[in-house]
């Protein structure tokens, strides 16, 4: 049944720790027997799409997702969990863009007729409004860098350099090594650690 629960977790501070106000924590955890509803937006079936789109079909029962790849005929049958029917379209209206909890956006044309500017719009309100969930993959022709002045630009996780506007279209490649730089956000996100020192983890980030 639905319902919450609080826990709080502790772990015993060690010999010579000054700092003990930080051992605990408490949290609350929401009980549901909803499953979560996946829309996974894809252009073709690259690598990242057939990982993905496995994972989410078999990994959690918890999870349902349904897929849908932009440029796949009309008469292809959409990916999709068992307990939900193949999508015919990309959803375009808030009542069915609204009825899912986490949006999976991958190397898609924002330009495409099937995606378009109202459609980012909506997912752009799913999150913003509807508090659901938003998860991009970079990809070689189109994420992130078409999304430059698009509806979806301000969710993004990084920040696109307006300098070099010619690479929004993937014609092209880059063909030199670089090193990303992390934000003051970026730098203190879990995601981002590779050594529990700050100085060091910034290090292996920017090469010093």
């Amino acid at each position: 049944r639905v319902t919450e629960r609080r826990f709080r977790v502790r772990v015993p501070p060690i010999d010579g720790e000054t700092l003990k106000d930080d051992n605990a924590v408490e949290f609350t955890v929401h009980v549901t027997p909803e499953k979560i509803r996946v829309l996974y937006v894809e252009d073709r079936p690259r690598w990242e799409y057939r990982y993905v789109k496995n994972g989410l079909k078999r990994v959690d029962p918890s999870i349902v997702m349904q897929a849908g790849m932009v440029d796949a005929s009309p008469r292809f049958e959409q990916e999709h969990s068992k307990d939900l029917p193949p999508l015919r379209d990309i959803p375009r209206t808030e009542k069915e863009l609204f009825q899912y909890h986490v949006i999976v956006l991958g190397d898609v044309d924002p330009a495409d007729p099937k995606i378009g500017p109202e459609r980012l719009k909506l997912i752009r309100e799913f999150v913003e409004d509807f508090g659901g969930g938003l998860l991009v993959i970079a990809g070689q022709h189109f994420m992130p860098r078409a999304y430059a002045g698009t509806p979806l630009e301000p969710l993004l996780p990084v920040v696109i350099d307006a300098g070099e506007d010619d690479l929004s279209s993937g014609s092209r490649p880059i063909t030199e090594d670089f090193r990303p730089k992390l934000t003051l956000d970026g730098r203190k996100h879990p995601t981002m650690q590779l050594e529990n020192d700050p100085q060091q983890n910034l290090d292996l980030w920017e090469g010093a």
